[in-house]
């Protein structure tokens, strides 16, 4: 693995833990993401510019891993025991060039054994001899794990009673694709050649297309095998396709597995077809439910309203000092009339079914419920601003403006008209005096009187009673107000959904371009070894 691809896998999965914080993906996403990453085989010799090939015998117990190294070898550096499990250390077998700080830190070199030589003609491949994975000690298994990263070629020891182990075949699929796999019959002298047709058979189904099966008999005897063909197949093969090559297939693997996440980002975060049924049951449920909101609203401002009036119908004397409607109810106490612990209810359950829809749909849920929560906070004081905004307005200037000019004018005849009347009835009562002092007429008497009286005090009621009755009433304008406040909060409410969806579609598209860049940034570090290695190399189980 290169530092530029590992500077790329870093970029990758902080993206992953940011997109996990914001609730795009889950955190078991990002924990696939982290388990795909391998350790750099470089590592291993780090005080060298380059490093051998590394061959690994991998097998079950008593299939004879650690006598195939030691046939290879020509003397007895991995130890062979006779208790399962058998093998219980890990041995390496290299060229003595690299004995210098040979191991990283990370790796359990208290159970390795290291053995060297100076054959020039091994330098480039280092042998290793894995603790069988199959082993009732769960320590051996973790040698085991802990090296599989590190390996290049893979050489899979069975035995003719052991090749159908299902323990082994998990990690041949979960692990064709990651190295260069030969795959060797030890102990042929008890094996029949159909075995070898049955092996070849299920590594084909397994995904290999031209599997290499060795034959090897490792006690003494003439038998016939092809062990000296194990070597060989190694060697030719760094002659062949270049030691750069066969060294890159743990790195090829790795990119593969790291697509392979990115586009299950891609399919979840952008599958455009579920958002777009989404988008629909999205928007059908936020107008039913603030639909039946603004049915509430509407009869909790026609209660108000048929209070009011209630209020306004009460009869009261000319000159009793009243306390109306409008005195008693502010834009702010008529607000909070409306808007009840019940509307608020509404909301949440609006945002609970929206949030269940998009659970119900597979999609990333958790960025659009975070935007509700925070809607769900404002929309009380969303109506309840629009309210009080168009109350405010309508008991500043109630009716229409005709009747607001009438009410005004009649106003002023209340007192024109009866002093009109009083000066008229002033004049004829100075006018009657004079004459009945000359004595051309009677002095005025108790009728005159009466009759001046009542027509004074028509003058004055009748003026009254069409003031009052042109009256604007302050119910009809709160009921105006409520109305058109409800109206537009309402909508006000829609489109603070809309813009809410607007803004998870652009977050999301966001990410979907974000993907692509990683995904085109990937494309640069891609190989042919898989390709050139075909005959060697397995496909991704």
């Amino acid at each position: 693995m290169t530092d530029k691809f590992q500077s790329l896998f870093d970029e990758i999965q902080l993206w992953a833990e940011n997109a996990a914080t914001a609730g795009w993906i889950n955190s078991q996403d990002v924990q696939k993401l982290k388990e795909t990453q391998e350790v750099q085989i470089e590592q291993l010799f780090k005080e060298h510019g380059h490093r051998p090939l590394i061959v690994a015998f991998f097998g079950g117990t008593g299939v004879g891993k650690s006598t195939l190294l030691n046939r290879l070898s020509g003397e007895n550096i991995a130890r062979v025991g006779v208790a399962r499990p058998t093998s219980m250390e890990v041995t390496l077998y290299l060229h003595e060039s690299f004995e210098k700080e040979l191991l990283p830190d990370e790796l359990p070199t208290q159970d390795t054994n290291i053995a060297y030589h100076a054959q020039e003609n091994r330098r480039l491949v280092a042998w290793l001899d894995l603790p069988d994975f199959d082993s009732t000690e769960g320590h051996n298994k973790t040698l085991v794990q802990a090296w599989l990263p590190y390996i290049d070629w893979m050489i899979y020891v069975v035995s003719p009673d052991r090749y159908h182990d299902e323990m082994g075949w998990r990690y041949v699929q979960e692990r064709a694709h990651r190295h260069a796999w030969l795959f060797v019959m030890n102990h042929w002298d008890e094996g029949k050649p159909e075995q070898i047709d049955d092996l070849r058979n299920r590594l084909m189904g397994a995904g290999f297309s031209k599997p290499v099966i060795l034959r090897s008999v490792c006690t003494d005897g003439d038998y016939e095998d092809d062990f000296s063909q194990l070597e060989q197949t190694i060697n030719n093969s760094i002659h062949e396709y270049g030691l750069s090559v066969l060294q890159e297939l743990g790195l090829q693997a790795h990119i593969e597995d790291v697509a392979a996440q990115l586009q299950s980002f891609q399919k979840n975060i952008g599958d455009p077809e579920r958002w777009q049924t989404l988008h629909t049951e999205w928007t059908t449920t936020t107008h039913k439910g603030l639909g039946t909101l603004s049915e509430q609203l509407v009869r909790n401002a026609n209660t108000i309203h048929q209070n009011m009036r209630a209020q306004e119908s009460t009869p009261a004397l000319p000159f009793q000092k009243s306390t109306t409607a409008e005195e008693l109810l502010t834009p702010s106490t008529l607000t909070k009339s409306t808007w009840s612990p019940r509307n608020q209810m509404r909301i949440e359950d609006l945002c609970t079914r929206l949030v269940n829809q998009i659970q119900s749909s597979g999609l990333p849920f958790q960025p659009l419920k975070n935007r509700l929560d925070a809607l769900k906070t404002v929309a009380k004081e969303t109506i309840e601003l629009n309210l009080e905004e168009h109350l405010a307005v309508a008991l500043t200037q109630p009716g229409t403006p005709l009747q607001r000019t009438l009410y005004r004018h009649s106003k002023s005849l209340t007192w024109a008209l009866p002093l009109l009347a009083a000066l008229w009835a002033s004049f004829h009562l100075v006018a009657g005096f004079y004459s009945s002092t000359q004595g051309n007429k009677a002095f005025l008497g108790l009728d005159f009187a009466i009759h001046t009286v009542l027509l004074i005090g028509l003058a004055w009621l009748i003026p009254w009673l069409i003031h009052r009755k042109l009256k604007p009433s302050v119910a009809d304008a709160t009921k105006h107000g409520l109305s058109q406040g409800n109206a537009m909060g309402i909508a006000e409410l829609k489109k603070q959904f809309k813009a809410l969806w607007n803004d998870n579609a652009v977050e999301r598209k966001n990410l979907e371009q974000e993907i692509k860049k990683m995904q085109e940034k990937l494309n640069d570090y891609q190989t042919s070894a898989l390709e050139q290695l075909e005959g060697y190399v397995g496909k991704a189980g």
